[in-house]
């Protein structure tokens, strides 16, 4: 935070805070009829799940596509042109629906 912060912005800021947590208490994630395709990235976090649980709320197997980059560098040159590359494949397949 900037030393010139505000004591108003502040509490605006705590409210935003806390009306998020009580947003995210309340929610119940369903599960998602159709493919998942996960833009993971190579570096960083080492974590259990290599697709960070989405594989829990899919109907569908979860498709993992790993990028170069961390969780922030991915979206950056020059990580982000092979995402780019990525992105335009799936983009352009058809959507399958269910009946």
């Amino acid at each position: 935070m900037p030393p010139d912060v505000g004591i108003e912005q502040l509490r605006s800021l705590l409210q935003v805070f806390k009306s998020n947590i009580q947003a995210m208490l309340k929610y119940t994630p369903q599960v998602y009829p159709y493919r998942i395709v996960l833009f993971r990235a190579s570096d960083g976090v080492e974590l259990n799940k290599l697709t960070l649980g989405w594989d829990e709320l899919s109907a569908e197997p979860v498709e993992m596509i790993t990028v170069p980059g961390d969780h922030y560098t991915m979206l950056s040159l020059p990580h982000i042109q092979t995402l780019k590359e990525h992105l335009k494949f799936y983009l352009n397949q058809p959507f399958e629906t269910k009946v």
